[in-house]
């Protein structure tokens, strides 16, 4: 969907995932491997003129006084084949990158924006549902978060 916008620089060098490799069942994609470092979104795209920038501000994601900025945009796809409804995981990494990057009202406070693209009912009316801003809307109870898991840390005490 992103490569049908045209977006200037945007190839598949922008797709960070660790599992894109599994897509190479598909004769479009059959030289395509896991990509190899530290994931930090499904896709990184730094919006060097602009474009994406100015559709999302279109769009009213984004106010006027991001119009002169060229923010990186780290973008986590979460698919089900299920409702829009079902929920998602996101990791404790990913919950505290939307946090560092939470958008400010007034304006750009930092050049990176997190948003996660919720796809669902996949392959039968595939829909898709954007959350801009997932920090902002989890304080404002558009989201709802829930830990699932614990961190565990043996302590050691010295015994004689």
């Amino acid at each position: 969907m992103l490569k049908s916008l045209g977006l200037q620089d945007f190839t598949r060098d922008q797709w960070r995932s660790t599992i894109r490799g599994r897509v190479n069942v598909h004769d479009d994609y059959r030289d395509i491997r896991n990509w190899v470092g530290a994931e930090t979104a499904d896709i990184v795209y730094h919006d060097h003129h602009g474009n994406l920038t100015q559709r999302l501000i279109s769009a009213g994601y984004l106010g006027s006084a991001w119009g002169s900025h060229t923010p990186t945009y780290f973008i986590e796809v979460k698919a089900t084949i299920s409702t829009l409804e079902t929920p998602f995981f996101c990791s404790q990494s990913q919950v505290i990158r939307m946090d560092d990057m939470r958008v400010s009202a007034s304006g750009p406070v930092s050049n990176n924006i997190y948003l996660i693209c919720r796809v669902f009912s996949l392959g039968i009316g595939t829909g898709l549902k954007i959350y801009f801003d997932p920090a902002s809307l989890k304080s404002q109870g558009e989201l709802e978060f829930k830990a699932d898991k614990y961190t565990v840390t043996p302590r050691f005490r010295f015994s004689m």
